[in-house]
């Protein structure tokens, strides 16, 4: 008996990786010889990797299959429960991350905001600091004067706060 081997999809050569997938109830059968899953990146250390396999024919990651190879958490259990696993999920999951970050930061990279009494009161602090930074240079001088004056405005803006 001969057994009859189906050619690879991209090159026509003997084929030794065999994938079958369902789409819309219908059965689709891949098939590929080593070189051509080789040439595409496939194998790693002589070891099959399915997620890059479908993504080539598939195209992007599908979202339900993403999973965080640290923590385990796959992204639907994320979208289920709103929260990440741990830092690397975002390196991981980024594909479904991205445009959820982007809607709800309107942007993809996080700046931070500060309350408004923060600045406030970081502009307070500067200037402190400026009348300070100013008394130890009027005191270095010997212009005891303007260190008079420096020290009695930095006692009233202490006593105002």
């Amino acid at each position: 008996m001969e057994l009859i081997s189906t050619p690879c999809q991209n090159c026509g050569l003997a084929s030794s990786v065999h994938l079958t997938r369902i789409i819309e109830g219908e059965k689709k059968h891949f098939h590929f010889c080593l070189q051509c899953v080789e040439k595409q990146n496939l194998v790693n250390n002589q070891v099959l990797q399915v997620g890059h396999v479908l993504q080539a024919i598939m195209g992007p990651t599908p979202l339900a299959i993403l999973k965080c190879p640290a923590c385990k958490i796959q992204f639907m259990e994320f979208r289920s429960n709103g929260r990440l696993g741990c830092p690397h999920d975002y390196e991981s999951m980024k594909s479904g991350l991205a445009p959820i970050i982007k809607r709800v930061q309107m942007k993809m990279v996080h700046l931070g905001k500060k309350p408004i009494r923060m600045i406030v009161e970081n502009d307070w602090v500067k200037e402190i600091i400026g009348l300070r930074v100013q008394l130890e240079a009027a005191v270095k001088t010997e212009d005891y004067s303007l260190a008079v004056s420096l020290r009695d405005a930095i006692k009233q803006m202490e006593s105002a706060k």
